[in-house]
């Protein structure tokens, strides 16, 4: 029987304007767990979260049931 495995990384990265240093610890503390969620919520899982003070980070994966709308 034929059988079809696959997975699609994806690895997003978020900048503040001009590369400003604004994301301070207190904001990601909140933020990467926040990310994590949404993640989670929208069918996908979350390989790693993190960043620095003007980027962030996520790399996440779909598996094969996912829809893309």
């Amino acid at each position: 029987m034929p059988q079809s495995l696959s997975r699609i990384l994806v690895h997003l990265l978020f900048s503040t304007k001009n590369r400003e240093p604004y994301l301070t610890q207190e904001i990601r503390s909140e933020l990467h767990p926040y990310l994590a969620v949404v993640l989670r919520e929208n069918g996908c899982f979350s390989l790693q979260v993190g960043g620095v003070e003007e980027h962030d980070r996520c790399q996440s994966g779909y598996d094969e049931n996912y829809v893309w709308d």
